[in-house]
């Protein structure tokens, strides 16, 4: 079971902090009458069905929930997942996304949210910041994941949805293996086709080889810990799969464009104004 804590509300929307322990395990019961809420993961991922169409949140993608479907939610990892929860008035929704919504609830995201992202869970930390400030934080956020949402629109027919089931399921592992060292092998045999096969439908699908995507997860979790006041970038570094924490700071500067003493700087500047 997730454990919610609410770290602001108001009357457009909720923001939630989620932390899921559940383990390993299928879909569950499906459920409905949910308000409209964008999911984004900080650590972990989840998959998301909607009747037979099967999605997955990671720390690169989130997931926009319409409140007129019904849904069931998986765990292909076994160490859950940690996730920002933000809930949708139903007017707020429709602004954002329209009352239709997009056909397909992933959304690949740009480094501004990433960044927005964790700007907001620095200015969430403190609940006695100052609540205007905090609030406009939420809506840049909101603003630029909704101008992200093109992939999202596409609907996922006849081969393109074939392969966006495959990608998910190994999105879906190296979400859940973070730190492992797979082997492409290995990574073949969940996505159920050859190695050569895999790469050019994963490229095609995300735009980035596997190692990028894998960086890019590291990069992501990095970022969210800095948020949370991380201070040992060595510590951080082994824990994410990293060799060193040099590689890791060139990653960020790669992935993010900073380097991550600025971006941690930076969130403690967030908290402190908030």
């Amino acid at each position: 079971m997730a454990q919610l804590l609410t770290l602001l509300e108001s009357e457009q929307f909720r923001v939630l902090d989620s932390r899921c322990r559940h383990p390993r395990a299928g879909p569950a019961e499906e459920r409905g009458g949910d308000p409209g809420h964008l999911v984004l993961l900080r650590r972990g991922c989840f998959s998301y069905h909607r009747g037979l169409r099967r999605f997955v949140a990671d720390p690169c993608t989130a997931l926009l929930h319409h409140p007129r479907v019904d849904y069931r939610v998986g765990h292909p990892g076994a160490e859950g997942d940690d996730a920002t929860v933000i809930k949708l008035a139903p007017e707020l929704f429709d602004e954002l996304w329209g009352r239709r919504g997009p056909d397909h609830p992933e959304l690949g995201l740009s480094a501004a949210v990433h960044l927005r992202h964790a700007r907001v869970c620095a200015a969430l930390r403190d609940p006695r910041g100052d609540r205007l400030s905090r609030e406009e934080t939420v809506f840049a956020l909101l603003e630029v994941a909704a101008s992200d949402r093109q992939r999202a629109e596409a609907p996922a027919r006849g081969d393109r949805g074939a392969r966006r089931r495959t990608v998910g399921r190994v999105r879906a592992l190296l979400a859940a293996q973070l730190s492992a060292n797979l082997s492409l092998d290995t990574v073949a045999q969940e996505a159920r086709c050859s190695p050569f096969h895999l790469m050019r439908l994963f490229h095609a699908e995300t735009g980035l080889s596997l190692r990028a995507y894998r960086r890019q997860l590291r990069v992501l979790t990095a970022l969210q810990r800095l948020a949370e006041g991380e201070q040992d970038l060595a510590r951080l570094a082994l824990e994410l799969g990293f060799s060193h924490h040099s590689h890791l700071s060139q990653s960020v500067r790669q992935v993010l464009g900073s380097s991550p003493a600025r971006l941690r700087a930076e969130l403690q500047q967030v908290r402190a104004g908030s």
